[in-house]
């Protein structure tokens, strides 16, 4: 039972798993990976930011009420009398007076007082501080949203990868279990030829040890096929209780690519330059904030506020009314030298992005051209390849029916046999590595795409 065990789990695991194709898989990895889900909640926050920036552009209003009930409000009451002196015509003293009484101010009164403002402040000239807050907002959105284009373009690589990975390993199982039911074929010939005398014990037991000999390497395709599984799971971003697994066939399609065209094109379409060229600008808006920082700036302000129960009484219970409005100058004299420190540090940030930019094309040149050699490579390989998978095809024919014959020993045969399962598997590799080259091209020019299978 054991020889069947990979091809018994393979086929329990399709039973069990839904099957995709590579449309299909890279359709739903759009709407399950966890990495697209945070890189849109990116793109959110990023809006979220700029927003916030940009509303310093405008006046902020705002409006405020308070209640509070105070012992200590003012009052008037009367004091003690007063003998007032009466005066004659000629502004003398009659010796006579009169009664008065004098009014006092206390702080003992008990009353409520409401109060209700309405502000308004509205910085209309900061040297484009705000404006270079805004500009920086701006480009980090924009960022984030090529952040989640990265992610897409990161994630269908990743998908294909798995996807050729896991059907690469379903080819090596049946190459496997092709050569197994050859090797067992040609072992039951042997016994026959054994039986009538025509083989020697040797010649039998050398062919059921090089039979045995394939099971290790079928466990280890099953051990690849599970291994494959998990990480083609992985990417889809599949839940728990959820299995997928490929369906489709290994093709070879030649894509024709120039390399100048790829550099080009590469520079027109990677994200990362995109994203730098962004960071450098972010920079150049640090550095005008920073610059601005040491400049006047002038915010108009304007009050309204209406209060009842502070005045004295009976004025305590009317509404009064007040507004106010004017212009602030705000003139930075001295703040420790932090100015200059943000300068220098603006400055920093601006030359090193300009110096990573540089590093990024060199790095963009260096992954195009290494991903064009090798697609190259790849491309002679499975040429020749597929030219000698035929001739080892056709050989094994030829000393299969020279052996029936007796033209042929048992370790010609064998050899033959053990040359075309290299040969079979190495063609096999050298279609996955050429599949997986032209998709890192792809990738390293800025784009995705292309299937290399059947559906």
């Amino acid at each position: 039972m054991k020889k069947f065990l990979l091809l018994y789990y393979i086929i329990a695991c399709s039973f069990y798993a839904e099957e995709l194709t590579l449309e299909k898989s890279i359709s739903y990895a759009m709407s399950h990976n966890p990495k697209i889900s945070a890189a849109k909640e990116k793109v959110r926050a990023a809006n979220g930011n700029l927003t916030s920036a940009a509303a310093n552009l405008y006046p902020q209003i705002s409006a405020s009420g308070v209640y509070s009930r105070s012992s200590g409000l003012t009052k008037l009451g009367l004091g003690p009398t007063v003998q007032l002196p009466v005066l004659g015509p000629t502004g003398v003293p009659t010796g006579d007076t009169v009664p008065m009484s004098s009014f006092s101010f206390t702080s003992d009164r008990i009353g409520d007082i409401y109060l209700a403002k309405l502000s308004l402040a509205w910085p209309v000239f900061t040297w484009g501080k705000i404006q270079g807050f805004v500009e920086i907002a701006e480009s980090n959105r924009i960022i984030a949203e090529e952040d989640y284009n990265k992610t897409l373009q990161d994630v269908t690589y990743d998908i294909k990868s798995s996807f050729y990975a896991l059907l690469m390993t379903q080819q090596m199982a049946k190459v496997l279990e092709e050569t197994k039911k050859s090797l067992k074929a040609h072992v039951e010939v042997v016994q026959k030829r054994f039986e009538a005398g025509l083989a020697s014990k040797f010649e039998l037991l050398r062919a059921k040890v090089q039979l045995a000999n394939v099971e290790p390497q079928l466990n280890r395709a099953e051990n690849g096929f599970e291994l494959a599984l998990m990480g083609f799971n992985n990417a889809l971003g599949a839940e728990n209780n959820n299995k997928f697994t490929a369906v489709g066939e290994f093709r070879y399609e030649k894509e024709s690519f120039k390399l100048e065209e790829c550099l080009k094109e590469a520079l027109q379409k990677r994200i990362e330059l995109k994203q730098m060229n962004l960071r450098i600008k972010m920079s150049e808006s640090a550095l005008n904030i920073a610059v601005s920082a040491c400049r006047p700036s002038i915010m108009l302000t304007a009050n309204y506020s209406t209060s009842m129960g502070a005045a004295m009484p009976p004025s305590d219970t009317a509404w009064l009314n007040t507004w106010d409005a004017g212009a602030v100058l705000s003139i930075p004299i001295f703040d420790g030298f932090s100015a200059s420190g943000k300068f220098e540090e603006a400055e920093g940030n601006l030359k090193q992005a300009k110096i990573g930019k540089e590093q990024l094309l060199d790095g963009i040149d260096i992954e195009v051209k290494g991903a064009f050699l090798t697609l190259e490579a790849t491309e002679k390989t499975i040429v020749a390849q597929g030219e000698n998978i035929s001739m080892a095809k056709e050989s094994l024919n030829m000393v299969k029916e020279r052996y029936a014959q007796g033209l042929s020993t048992n370790l010609d045969v064998l050899d033959t046999e053990v040359s075309y399962l290299q040969t079979e598997i190495s063609y096999y590799q050298s279609l996955y590595d050429q599949i997986l080259a032209k998709e890192k091209l792809r990738k390293a020019i800025g784009r995705t795409g292309g299937d290399n299978v059947k559906k």
